[in-house]
């Protein structure tokens, strides 16, 4: 089920087959944020006691700072949030990432996450693949190729069921616009037979045919 932040910003187009939520683990962001500080202070604690303190204030200084930094990283990247939708494939890592249409999507399929099995991130490869590792140890991704030739590989958990919305979407062809235009087309064919039906010249021609 979809909290607050997904219904405002990840609420899909058409019906939403799938959702998948990733949060990096609380005693990872500790030691993320924590270990840096630690050695920091340990370092400032020599310095201080060999009589350096200027060196001593400035090492403390900077561990306080990078472990600053390094909790904001933490907090915004924290979480990792995927959307499979008729329409569209919507992934997160923090507060940005990209939202593919379906109808742009070629293929898809789950292989090995290979080099990018561990960790949580973004990276982009040499040749131009889009990589996003959500939380873990994940030794299968989904790679979705989209036209054009670019492609994108999801690092996650249950990969094969984010391959299976994936495909469930791309089947049902809900892209936006083409149910509409669909729509109108057989409506335009309805209105067609309704006047060759109410048409009498239509009806003779019709009768004088051998």
């Amino acid at each position: 089920m979809a909290d607050a932040y997904e219904r405002e910003h990840m609420p899909g187009v058409g019906a939403v087959l799938l959702r998948r939520k990733v949060t990096s683990p609380r005693w990872a962001i500790g030691l993320v944020m924590g270990l840096p500080l630690v050695l920091g202070l340990a370092f400032a604690a020599a310095a201080a006691v060999s009589g350096q303190i200027q060196s001593a204030l400035g090492i403390a200084g900077g561990a306080l700072a990078f472990s600053a930094v390094m909790a904001l990283v933490m907090v915004t990247f924290a979480t990792a949030r995927v959307a499979v939708s008729e329409g569209e494939l919507h992934v997160q890592l923090g507060f940005a990432g990209p939202r593919i249409p379906i109808g742009e999507i070629t293929s898809v399929r789950v292989a090995p996450s290979g080099t990018n099995r561990m960790g949580m991130g973004v990276r982009k490869q040499l040749d131009g693949t889009t990589v996003y590792t959500l939380w873990g140890d994940n030794a299968r991704a989904v790679h979705v190729e989209r036209a054009g030739g670019s492609k994108l590989i999801l690092v996650c958990k249950e990969p094969e069921a984010i391959a299976r919305a994936i495909e469930e979407a791309r089947a049902r062809r809900v892209a936006p616009g083409r149910a509409r235009i669909a729509a109108d087309a057989e409506a335009e064919a309805s209105l067609a037979d309704e006047d060759a039906a109410s048409d009498p010249d239509v009806e003779r021609r019709a009768s004088a045919k051998p």
